[in-house]
């Protein structure tokens, strides 16, 4: 995230057919992240390399397991469907208690980081995915439900959270809006 991804100049990384552009990828030309200027340059000029070499890989990659990606988009859209508290038939709290609790652990993985914030952070994310799994919703129509809205965000972003934690607990340096205070220098490609 914010300049992590090492790209070429073609917004290719180092896994074929994964490309990156804009805030996560890192082609300095604002410096290592967009805290150095604004972002529009990267997005505009790199999103367009990274659309055109994305759909040149696509075409020239055609025998991709498309089954399999469709029952993925099956098994999503009949769990969305279903909602957060019609799963199992769980029941829990309402919405409103595990968001605020969301929020009051969210500086526990800042800019400045450590081995034990980033530990302490895990194990709340881990409760508050746990917790997150137990909402209960008033409102069970699918058609403009905000609380089935606000529920699958807060899925969503209990799942990025927990990413990005586990991630940063793995990542022995510093680079970009990470900013580990045990592990100060960034690694080099030789390191």
């Amino acid at each position: 995230m914010m300049g992590g991804v090492d790209t070429d100049i073609e917004a290719q990384t180092l896994l074929p057919g994964l490309l990156a552009a804009g805030e996560c990828a890192c082609v300095s030309v604002n410096g290592a992240n967009r805290l150095g200027s604004n972002s529009l340059v990267e997005i505009l000029v790199f999103g367009a390399r990274a659309g055109h070499n994305a759909a040149t890989w696509a075409r020239e990659h055609t025998r991709l397991d498309s089954a399999a990606l469709t029952r993925l988009v099956a098994d999503e859209q009949q769990r969305h469907r279903a909602g957060p508290d019609q799963q199992d038939g769980r029941v829990g709290t309402h919405l409103s208690d595990p968001i605020r609790t969301a929020r009051r652990h969210g500086d526990r993985c800042g800019i400045y980081r450590t081995e034990v914030s980033l530990r302490d952070t895990a194990q709340k994310v881990g409760e508050l995915k746990e917790r997150v799994k137990r909402v209960q919703l008033d409102d069970h129509s699918l058609s403009f439900n905000t609380q089935l809205t606000t529920a699958l965000e807060l899925e969503f972003m209990v799942g990025v959270a927990e990413a990005i934690t586990h991630s940063a607990l793995r990542r022995t340096e510093s680079r970009g809006s990470h900013q580990r205070s045990d592990f100060p220098k960034r690694m080099t490609s030789s390191s």
